[in-house]
């Protein structure tokens, strides 16, 4: 799979305090704007095109980054 990149702008001091708060929770703005954009991706991506887009990455021999992570099952 092709990794695109994103450039945004956030105020210097709020990334900052926001980069060492997750580094406390031992996280990184990178590793939560990534499951920001799984959620977004699972959430607004018809299901015909994720399974399109999955079928098209297993016959390069990859996945998409949303179809790598196994979400639990909730036990109510």
């Amino acid at each position: 799979m092709k990794a695109e990149t994103i450039q945004l702008r956030f105020d210097a001091d709020q990334y900052s305090a926001l980069s060492v708060a997750l580094e406390f929770k031992g996280s990184s703005v990178e590793a939560e704007l990534a499951a920001t954009f799984d959620t977004l991706f699972e959430k607004n991506v018809h299901k015909a095109v994720k399974e399109f887009l999955l079928l098209n990455s297993c016959k390069q021999g990859s996945r998409p980054r949303s179809a790598r992570r196994e979400k639990p099952a909730s036990t109510k």
